[in-house]
């Protein structure tokens, strides 16, 4: 409408317009080079149409910074040729620099690692220990590894193969001064194989080596040998018998032509054999030693080996088994070189021994041997094991015992593999053993009950029938005539004892008793005579009536068989009241009662020794109330009556020898009472009664 037109306003203003974000990445001609090749880095930028330089550079730690100047980017790319890179792993990058930042963002392309080799850059890594095999377990071994060049630097590890397992690291070391080194103490028992791996941090090449030795142009794989100085534990004879006489021969250290051998003592040399004579052997059930008074010295290659030859000698051997054929030939050791070192060891095992067949001396001869065991040997006669013609697997292991520690190290190989010609000449030495042995002849006796020889036993007599010497454990079969008792085992010292009970109804006469061992037809015997021997009874009764006085008792004892000889001891309350002489079969005796209990015993003591003595049952009389007998009980001795065991008259046991009014046997008035009769008679009565003993009915 008219009057609202305006007139044109124009505005003007800037519009900032972002910058291109842009990519770089980069690529090398070679990633892995030496030190006299050039390495071209490539950069390419997106988008192509991007202007500006690339910086390329290298973070390799002090030696790092930018290559060279910044190159133009033209088409996309830039390029630069180098030979700047240092030795070693070199991580380099490249950054875009736009020309016009407003247009173009700034990149840097992601890092690219080029590993920067020597030319010249071989090495070689030797291997040394301290001290030279052999060394006892637990001993500390140190390996020193040396690089060459000695601008090398980097590190060492270390790796040892025990024979039979599986290679394991040792530990690493660094190279100091071309060197590096590692000390352990953890080497298992038997060989190892030891080997060095060096790993350059300054662009040398990769070496290693195994621990080796060389001789006479050969390089021989070393086997570093640890021994375990512990001894194998053997049995020891308990007690047992000893023998006398015992030879051994035996083919050590056969091994050539050059090796002198020497005996001393009970040892002699019989060629290429050591014989060992006057041996001990103390056997017990589960244990034979052999022992042997001398030397046995061999000399290595005295023409060859410097100041007289290589020397070892083995001093008083002994032979061990036990009852598993489980044992070992144990003796001192001397060695020397040049001289002998008169020093001895203590006993070493020089050689173990398994499942041997038991050494029988209980023959009368012994013609047989036993083999060593050398160490799991493949070669007879020698230590070791595991040989190959490959140097790098030889000997395995082969490192034994404490006896290889007391060798000399010139000569130690020979006790081990050493190659199929000459393992050939080492005879497997098996130790030989020859016995004899005239036996002693036993002799034998009869002992009575105190272990007194006698000639004349009784019938029901115990006695033991003894004979000596055999061999300790033998059983030794017993007889009487031809009558077999049985069988005894003679004891440790060689004594075979049987005991025997005469039979009460033997017939009486001369008798003989052999003992004997069947295997070895050795017999010892015995003469004795047996005679006749009766067993007596001995009653008892008594005077006493119920009220009568208690005076002039009179006791009365009867003996059984009347044609026995002796005496009767009275005794009252174990007091002797008289002692008196048996007359067909009878003997009395008249004494006063005591008020109160009396307990009278008879006790008849033999006069000959074919009767027994015996001992009657108890009589017990009781007085009471004025001077009348109250009172007349039997009871039974600790013997019995009629038993040939209790005390004899005038024994101590049967209350001393103190008589009262003895008088001869002969006829009187008895009274006869009869088991388990009893009379009671109140008011100063007498009471009887007669207890018989259970051991009597």
């Amino acid at each position: 409408p008219a009057g609202s037109a305006t007139d044109p306003v124009t505005f003007s203003f800037e519009v900032e317009t972002p910058a291109t974000p842009t990519t770089t990445t980069l690529a090398a001609s070679a990633t892995d080079v030496t030190d006299e090749n050039d390495v071209t880095l490539t950069a390419t930028v997106a988008p192509a149409d991007a202007e500006g330089t690339v910086t390329f550079a290298s973070g390799n730690g002090a030696a790092g910074g930018d290559l060279g100047e910044p190159v133009k980017v033209e088409n996309g790319t830039a390029s630069l040729t180098t030979s700047d890179l240092p030795v070693g792993a070199n991580t380099v990058t490249a950054r875009f620099t736009p020309s016009d930042p407003e247009r173009y963002e700034a990149s840097e392309a992601a890092a690219v690692t080029i590993n920067v080799r020597l030319a010249d850059a071989a090495t070689t890594t030797s291997l040394a220990v301290e001290p030279a095999a052999p060394i006892a377990l637990g001993e500390e071994a140190a390996f020193t590894a040396t690089v060459t060049p000695a601008a090398a630097t980097g590190s060492v590890e270390f790796f040892e193969t025990p024979a039979g397992g599986s290679e394991r690291s040792l530990g690493t070391a660094a190279v100091s001064d071309g060197t590096a080194k590692l000390s352990t103490a953890n080497l298992a028992a038997g060989g190892h194989k030891i080997r060095a791996v060096f790993t350059s941090d300054n662009g040398y090449d990769r070496s290693e080596t195994l621990l080796s030795s060389t001789a006479r142009g050969t390089t021989t794989i070393t086997n570093y040998g640890v021994v375990d100085p512990a001894q194998t534990g053997v049995c020891t004879p308990s007690g047992g018998e000893t023998l006398t006489g015992v030879t051994a021969t035996w083919g050590w250290s056969a091994y050539s032509e050059g090796w002198e051998k020497f005996g001393g003592g009970n040892v002699a040399v019989d060629g290429e054999d050591f014989v060992l004579s006057e041996g001990v052997a103390t056997r017990s059930e589960n244990c034979t030693s052999i022992a042997f008074q001398g030397t046995l010295r061999v000399e290595a290659y005295q023409s060859f080996f410097p100041a007289n030859g290589q020397w070892v000698e083995l001093v008083n051997p002994e032979l061990v088994i036990d009852g598993s054929g489980n044992g070992a030939w144990i003796a001192g050791v001397r060695s020397g070189e040049g001289t002998l070192d008169e020093d001895t060891s203590e006993p070493v095992v020089v050689a173990e021994i398994a499942n041997a067949e038991g050494i029988d001396f209980a023959r009368d001869a012994v013609n047989g041997s036993v083999e060593l065991a050398y160490a799991n040997t493949t070669a007879p006669g020698t230590w070791s094991a595991d040989w190959s013609a490959d140097p790098v697997n030889a000997r395995g292991d082969a490192w034994s015992n404490a006896f290889i520690l007391q060798v000399p190290s010139m000569i130690r190989s020979f006790y081990y593999a050493s190659g199929a010609g000459g393992d050939v000449k080492k005879a497997p030495a098996a130790l030989g053993l020859s016995w004899s042995y005239e036996a002693a002849t036993p002799t034998a006796e009869v002992l009575d009950s105190k272990g007194e020889a006698t000639s004349s036993v009784k019938q029901g007599d115990t006695v033991t029938f003894s004979a000596a010497p055999f061999r300790p454990g033998t059983e030794v079969s017993v007889a009487r005539g031809s009558e077999e008792l049985g069988t005894v085992t003679a004891d440790a010292d060689g004594v075979a004892a049987y005991r025997w009970t005469v039979p009460e109804d033997l017939e009486v006469g001369e008798q003989t008793v052999t003992l004997s061992d069947p295997a070895r037809e050795v017999s010892a015997s015995a003469q004795f005579e047996v005679t006749q021997f009766v067993r007596t009874t001995t009653g008892l009764s008594t005077s006493a009536k119920e009220g009568s006085s208690r005076e002039n008792v009179e006791f009365v004892a009867t003996v059984s068989p009347d044609a026995a000889p002796g005496e009767v001891t009275f005794t009252n309350n174990g007091e002797a009241i008289g002692t008196v002489a048996v007359e067909n079969g009878v003997a009395r005796v008249t004494a006063d009662l005591a008020l109160g209990e009396n307990r009278i015993v008879a006790s008849f003591a033999s006069g000959s020794d074919a009767y027994s003595d015996s001992v009657s049952d108890t009589l017990v009389i009781t007085v009471s109330g004025g001077d009348g007998v109250g009172g007349v009980e039997e009871e039974p001795t600790n013997s019995g009556a009629g038993t040939g065991g209790g005390p004899k008259a005038g024994d101590p046991k049967a209350g001393g020898a103190k008589a009262a009014l003895a008088t001869t046997g002969g006829p009187g008035l008895e009274l006869g009472l009869g088991a388990g009769l009893a009379l009671l008679v109140l008011g100063g009565g007498i009471m009887l009664a007669r207890r018989r003993a259970t051991a009597n009915r």
